[in-house]
């Protein structure tokens, strides 16, 4: 499966309701919700080695924002049962012949530890339909609760580029844009007519009827909880058990009366008192022996992880978060973002006095050489209109914000190569409105040319090929590097010039549209 894509929501106005007719995107739709039963799988931990079967219950609510595609996906999970190890020790641990226990005899405790993330869902182009490799449409459903919680996961609206919303297994590639097009008309269509009407509760008892098939592609799970609890437990049997030995043993019982002759009862009370000691001591040693490392994974937290996802969109993420929390949150959050889509954002980049970095500079005096010292860079904040600084100055460069809402930054020492180039020790980071990050760009690969969007439009070179080509407002490649030159885009005209040179060192030029799409030919 194909790696996971950071996705960004394009700002504009936002009406809803509004019904698709012919294969055309219309501006806005949607947004349209379906539920979709539940799909059991297999998770393993590769961190404890254990594994997990486990249910998964989603919501997908779909619809579009000024052209744009736009999804949410939520879901809740039960957890039936574990499978402890494949050394076979733990397995041993559970008693079982399987290697493998109930839930039921897990406490509460043990299970709010437990947590499934990274939870891929791919879901149908029409509710009922069956799920094709060669037409994928994946959503991560954010951050889960708790198994067995009839709450939903937490989760943000995503709205990938068209080049980036329909996966397609068999090609190992995603659909050209176009045929996304026609696909996702296809597919609101569909959810508009299947859209669920309910509200509030979202019970796993409703009828599988009221719901559609979806296929997790992938999950992780975190079971050191697990792990733990069980290692804990044995230890404590046997501890109890050794103590129960021990006082057995303190009691002298008579094992032989006066006559000779054996009390049964007594003898045998005694053997298993020394079976049980003997026993215990062997399982303090095999735990002591093979001792579990707790993974980096156990580390897991619910709040850090929901403090640290990507909120791409318009809206901040305080309000967006006192949506979530129920299975109507993906239509109200694609709902709210109709109060910030259609407004304009600004922020002003200011130097300060303070330097970010000095540079040495080697030089020939009458006295011999010399050495002195520059200041190559200050450090810079974001400013609102009326000066208001919005954030710490620890930028150094960026390419200004985009007509989506999204500005390229760079923290870090800048440097010069041979060429003149502007190169960073740094990456270029992707930040929103917010100034969150929410991307990193390939900066050892792609050199931005920090220059302001025109046209919506970024200008790159690619270091490998040193070939030209554009960005768009959410740093998307929308013009591969092809072009031995290519000039910033006219606002107004929506051209560029684009050069490559000929065989005979001869360069050949045209104007291309926003799409890289030649208007004049080469020549």
């Amino acid at each position: 499966m194909i790696a996971k894509k950071v996705a960004f929501l394009v700002v504009g106005c936002w009406l809803f309701s509004t019904s698709l007719s012919a294969a055309v995107i219309p501006p806005t739709a949607g947004p349209h919700t379906v539920s979709f039963s539940a799909d059991q799988l297999t998770v393993k931990d590769s961190g404890t080695g254990y594994s997990a079967v486990v249910q998964v219950e989603s919501r997908l609510t779909v619809g579009v924002l000024i052209g744009e595609p736009v999804f949410t996906c939520v879901a809740s999970w039960k957890l039936l049962s574990v499978y402890a190890g494949d050394d076979g020790f733990d397995a041993g641990l559970t008693g079982s012949s399987q290697g493998s226990f109930s839930v039921t005899k897990l406490p509460a405790s043990v299970l709010n530890d437990i947590v499934l993330y990274d939870v891929d869902i791919a879901y149908p182009l029409a509710p009922g339909l069956a799920i094709k490799n060669n037409r994928l449409m994946l959503c991560d459903a954010g951050i889960m609760k708790t198994a067995g919680s009839n709450k939903p996961s937490f989760n943000f609206p995503s709205s990938p580029s068209w080049s980036e919303l329909f996966w397609n297994d068999i090609s190992d590639r995603y659909e050209e844009p176009q045929r996304a097009k026609e696909l996702y008309v296809d597919m609101l269509s569909a959810y508009e007519e299947r859209s669920s009407e309910k509200s509030g509760f979202f019970s796993w008892m409703s009828s599988p009827a009221d719901k559609w098939p979806a296929s997790v592609q992938s999950a992780s799970i975190n079971l050191w909880a697990v792990k733990s609890w069980l290692r804990k437990s044995v230890r404590e049997s046997a501890e109890r058990a050794q103590r129960e030995a021990e006082a057995f043993e303190k009691k002298k019982t008579t094992l032989v009366d006066r006559n000779g002759k054996a009390g049964d009862d007594a003898f045998d009370s005694f053997m298993t008192a020394v079976y049980q000691k003997d026993k215990a001591k062997r399982t303090f040693a095999e735990l002591d022996q093979k001792k579990a490392t707790k993974p980096d994974n156990a580390a897991a937290d619910r709040e850090k992880m929901i403090a640290s996802l990507p909120n791409s969109t318009c809206a901040d993420s305080e309000s967006l978060a006192r949506i979530n929390g129920d299975w109507e949150a993906g239509g109200k959050m694609q709902k709210a973002l109709g109060a910030c889509a259609g407004q304009s954002f600004t922020a002003e980049f200011v130097a300060t006095e303070e330097c970010g970095g000095e540079y040495e500079h080697h030089g020939l005096g009458f006295g011999g050489p010399t050495i002195s010292y520059f200041c190559g860079w200050s450090k810079h904040y974001f400013a609102d209109r009326n000066g208001r600084q919005l954030t710490p100055a620890v930028y150094s460069l960026t390419t200004g914000f985009s007509d989506d809402g999204f500005a390229a930054v760079l923290k870090g020492d800048i440097d010069f190569d041979h060429s003149g180039w502007i190169r960073s020790t740094g990456d270029w980071q992707v930040i929103n409105r917010h100034f969150d990050v929410v991307k990193s760009l390939d900066s050892t690969r792609y050199y931005v040319v920090h220059q302001s969007f025109r046209g919506n439009r970024l200008i790159f070179l690619d270091r490998d090929t040193n070939k030209y080509g554009a960005l768009d407002g959410r740093f998307n490649v929308v013009i591969p590097a092809k072009y031995d030159s290519l000039d910033r885009f006219d606002a107004k005209l929506g051209t560029a010039k684009a050069c490559n040179k000929t065989s005979r060192g001869k360069s050949e030029c045209a104007q291309i549209d926003m799409r890289g799409k030649p208007t004049t030919a080469f020549r």
